[in-house]
């Protein structure tokens, strides 16, 4: 009986392997958090700090200290508000190795450094670390270090007016059905990119079979008319 040596994936190619399904299943929470917004026409779009710039100077600016920060509080960005949706999954591909250099120093349990958190009324603001907090939701950790900077605005806050509210979670323009017909374009075309190739491959496969075989026919008489 032949010795078959069994194979053992070194430890690294399965660190890549875990840390690549937890992107993966980031990024399809984010697919479907898109279709839900769009069907339900609600936002899910992280708030912009930037909003804030623009509606006058600011009242004061104070560092506060670390503190330990619920990651439900954390619902805006400084910069970034685009990449990520309200979950901080990740809404494009451009910075995936960055996410899984991120998501592979915490599997190694390597130290990271607190994120810099701005703080505007009772809403956290991301201004370094996105990538570290999007890691920590998709490993279920409900609270992360940060450094946090207060701001303190005079007057009502953008996202506090009743008119922002409502366009917070309605989406104007495209329409639900646009978006989501957007959407399905988009996976429909990457779908069959993938799967293209082995389409042709059973074709090819089929037409030779075909060729090489007889023709068949029916085993009960025919009735003519």
């Amino acid at each position: 009986m032949q010795y078959v040596p069994r194979y053992n994936p070194s430890p690294a190619l399965c660190e890549l392997g875990t840390i690549n399904s937890l992107y993966a299943r980031a990024r399809s929470r984010a697919h479907w958090g898109q279709l839900r917004s769009a069907l339900t026409r609600r936002s899910d779009r992280l708030l912009n700090l930037a909003e804030i710039d623009a509606i006058g100077p600011l009242g004061s600016c104070h560092y506060d200290g670390m503190q330990t920060v619920p990651i439900r509080h954390i619902q805006g960005s400084h910069g970034r508000a685009y990449d990520f949706d309200a979950d901080f999954n990740p809404l494009r591909d451009h910075n995936k190795g960055r996410w899984l250099s991120v998501a592979g120093a915490r599997q190694r349990g390597k130290p990271l450094p607190p994120v810099d958190l701005v703080q505007v009324g009772g809403i956290y603001f991301v201004q370094d670390g996105h990538h570290r907090i999007s890691v920590a939701r998709a490993l279920g950790q409900q609270a992360i270090e940060a450094k946090v900077t207060v701001w303190k605005v005079t007057g009502a806050l953008p996202w506090e007016t009743p008119k922002r509210a409502r366009s917070h979670r309605r989406i104007l323009q495209p329409t639900g059905a646009e978006r989501v017909l957007g959407w399905l374009r988009r996976g429909g075309a990457r779908f069959v990119e993938r799967t293209a190739p082995r389409v042709r491959q059973l074709a090819i496969t089929v037409r030779t079979v075909l060729k090489g075989s007889l023709v068949l026919r029916p085993s009960f008489p025919l009735r003519s008319r």
